[in-house]
């Protein structure tokens, strides 16, 4: 369902969801190691936006991206102390793909 806009919009809409997930991937690594004080922050972000393997499986449709930033929001809302919101963003990225049940507790 999350794909029906190419139908209705643009052929590009999975496309450009993909890369906004791994742009919002980028993102949440860098206020993860905010939180965690790691120095050099634009490298990690950097290693993860401009990496050819990430770039390429997410320009071609598959959506672990997707996956990828839900579990990001778990960890950066668990940082952060809010239980409730890293629950509903681990309740979503389970039901989003199956895998990330193996990152659970």
């Amino acid at each position: 369902y999350v794909l029906l806009p190419n139908v209705w919009l643009f052929e590009s809409f999975g496309k450009f969801l993909f890369t906004f997930s791994d742009l919002g991937v980028g993102w949440l690594i860098m206020k993860i190691c905010e939180l965690r004080k790691v120095e050099n922050l634009s490298v990690w972000c950097g290693l993860w936006i401009f990496h050819p393997l990430a770039v390429n499986i997410s320009t071609r449709g598959n959506a672990d991206s997707i996956a990828c930033l839900f579990i990001l929001l778990t960890i950066y809302n668990q940082l952060r102390g809010n239980e409730l919101y890293a629950s509903m963003s681990y309740g979503f990225a389970v039901h989003f793909r199956v895998f990330p049940v193996f990152f659970g507790p």
